[in-house]
C-alpha cells in the first residue's frame, strides 16, 4: 500500500454542559474530495432533543428532533443538498427490551 492512496478519518467531541454536545469529523480520502462534518445536539427536555448539522462537501445543513416516550422513540430530521434540495425523513422505533 502506498501513501497516496491512505484514508483518514478524524472525530473530535467536545461536551459543552450536561445537555449539549458538538461533534466535528474530518474525512480524506485518495479519490474524494476532503470532507468536513459539524453536528451539535441539545436536550431540551428529559424526552426532547435537538440536533444540527452541516457538512462541507457536498453542502448540506441538518435540522432535526427526537421525542422519546418509555414505549416508543420518534425522529424526524430535513437535510438540504445543495444540487438536490431538501429531504425529510422520520423514524418510528419501539425499543425492545427483556424483561
Amino acid at each position: 500500500m502506498s501513501i497516496s492512496s491512505s484514508r483518514l478519518f478524524v472525530s473530535l467531541t467536545h461536551r459543552l454542559d450536561a445537555h449539549s454536545v458538538l461533534h466535528l469529523h474530518g474525512r480524506r480520502h485518495p479519490t474524494r474530495p476532503t470532507r468536513f462534518d459539524l453536528a451539535a445536539a441539545h436536550r431540551l427536555h428529559p424526552h426532547l432533543n435537538v440536533h444540527l448539522g452541516l457538512r462541507s462537501l457536498p453542502r448540506r445543513f441538518a435540522l432535526g428532533t427526537d421525542l422519546t416516550t418509555p414505549h416508543l422513540r420518534l425522529n424526524y430530521t430535513i437535510i438540504t443538498h445543495a444540487y438536490l434540495g431538501p429531504s425529510h425523513t422520520f423514524h418510528l422505533r419501539n425499543p425492545c427490551r427483556s424483561p
